[in-house]
């Protein structure tokens, strides 16, 4: 462990870190709004929260980029990449609680965001196994096409054809 921390370094972290909990709560607050537009089905509304979701991201990541420069200069090694290990085990026990809230929020961030992820891919593949009607099969012509146009309205034969 390394040795005490200034007071203003400790200051510091602990209002980044504070900063970053709080930009991860408002990120986990449009991840629950996004399950609930997937859920409805609501496509506009999807489209709305992951724009937002990549906004929220860039200030997610830019207060990261700084925790890790100033963890980079309180534990005196300049080729620290990441912040983690060291805040885990730093001597401040303020800063070890306030980076455990960081990580219990960051984890269910990634929980919800994973559940996010499943439920597009069973709502994909339901889609794509209504999709697979419409796609002809080795023995039997399209019934639509790419064009949305049917056989029979490209048939222009008959009754049938030009109805």
């Amino acid at each position: 462990m390394a040795s005490l921390l200034p007071t203003e370094l400790e200051d510091a972290l602990e209002q980044l870190l504070n900063r970053e909990t709080g930009e991860l709560k408002q990120f986990i607050d449009l991840l629950e709004e996004e399950l609930d537009a997937l859920a409805a089905g609501e496509a506009d509304a999807v489209q709305d929260c992951a724009s937002r979701k990549q906004s929220m991201l860039g200030r997610i990541f830019a207060t990261r980029d700084a925790v890790n420069e100033l963890a980079r200069k309180a534990s005196s090694n300049p080729q620290l990449k990441s912040a983690e290990v060291w805040l885990a085990r730093t001597n401040s026990f303020r800063i070890r609680h306030t980076f455990e809230q960081l990580t219990d929020h960051a984890e269910y961030a990634r929980e919800l965001n994973q559940l996010a992820a499943r439920l597009v891919h069973i709502k994909l593949h339901s889609v794509n196994a209504k999709l697979g009607i419409l796609q002809p099969t080795g023995w039997s012509e399209a019934i639509y096409y790419p064009q949305g146009l049917s056989a029979t309205q490209l048939s222009r034969k008959g009754i049938i054809g030009r109805a």
